[in-house]
C-alpha cells in the first residue's frame, strides 16, 4: 500500500470513528438527569389598589425524565429563581402611595409529560405539568412608610407550566436541551353555587405572575429503556 491510500486510509477510519458518536439511537436512555440554567421573565400583577411585579433574574433546576414510551417520558422537574418581589400600595390621597421591596426566592415543584416529535438525534418536544410553587422571603420588607421593615412567612400555590424546544444529542448517553417555558403560580378566587331548573357550581382562579423562563441543560442518560 503507497502513502498516498494510507493517508486516503486514515481519513476513512477517522472520519468513521467521529460520526460512529452520532449513529441512530436504536436503544434510548431509560432515565435522563438534566441540569439546567437559564432566565426568567416575570410579569406585573395588577390588583384593586396596588401592583406588583417579580425582578427578571437568572433560574436553575433539575429535571429528572423517566421513559415510558419511545416518544413519551413523565418528567419531575424542580427550579430555583432567587429575586426582589417590588409592590406598589395606593392608600389613597390622605394616606399617599407605598412602596414595598421584598427579597425573595422562587421555587418550582412540578410532575408532568414530556412528549418528543422524534427519537433522532435532533429531537423536538412539548411538555405539560402541575405541581407546587413556593415563595419564600429571604429577608425583610422595605417599605417608605414609617412602619418600616416587616417579615414575610413563606407563600405556597397550585401552578401549572407549558413548554417546548430541542433536544440534541450527542451521542446515546449525553446531549444538550433548549427549553422555552410559561410557569404560571394561580390562587384560588372564589366559589359560587347556583340554583335553578338544577344546581350546579364554580371555582375561578387568578394568576400571581407569569413567568417566561429560557433555559439550556446538559442531558445525562442512564439505562436501556
Amino acid at each position: 500500500m503507497n502513502k498516498k491510500n494510507l493517508i486516503a486510509l486514515k481519513i476513512v477510519l477517522l472520519t468513521t470513528s467521529f460520526f460512529s458518536c452520532f449513529e441512530s439511537y436504536a436503544q434510548d436512555s431509560k432515565l435522563e438527569i438534566i441540569p439546567t440554567g437559564g432566565y426568567t421573565f416575570s410579569s406585573r400583577t395588577n390588583y384593586a389598589n396596588a401592583q406588583s411585579d417579580l425582578a427578571d433574574d437568572v433560574s436553575l433546576g433539575i429535571a429528572l425524565d423517566v421513559r415510558l414510551h419511545e416518544e413519551a417520558l413523565v418528567e419531575f422537574m424542580y427550579s430555583y429563581m432567587p429575586t426582589t418581589a417590588n409592590t406598589t400600595i395606593y392608600w389613597g390621597r390622605s394616606v399617599g402611595t407605598e412602596y414595598r421591596s421584598t427579597p425573595m426566592s422562587v421555587e418550582y415543584y412540578h410532575i408532568g409529560g414530556v412528549r418528543e416529535i422524534s427519537n433522532e438525534k435532533v429531537r423536538p418536544f412539548t411538555s405539560v405539568s402541575i405541581g407546587a410553587t413556593r415563595f419564600h422571603p429571604t429577608g425583610s420588607t422595605k417599605t417608605n412608610f414609617a412602619s418600616g421593615s416587616q417579615n414575610l412567612s413563606d407563600t405556597w400555590t397550585f401552578s401549572a407550566a407549558l413548554g417546548g424546544g430541542a433536544k440534541i444529542m450527542i451521542n446515546q448517553r449525553i446531549g444538550l436541551r433548549l427549553k422555552a417555558g410559561l410557569l404560571m403560580p394561580m390562587y384560588f378566587s372564589g366559589v359560587g353555587i347556583y340554583c335553578g331548573g338544577g344546581c350546579g357550581g364554580g371555582a375561578s382562579f387568578g394568576i400571581y405572575y407569569l413567568q417566561l423562563d429560557m433555559s439550556g441543560g446538559l442531558i445525562i442518560g442512564l439505562g436501556d429503556y
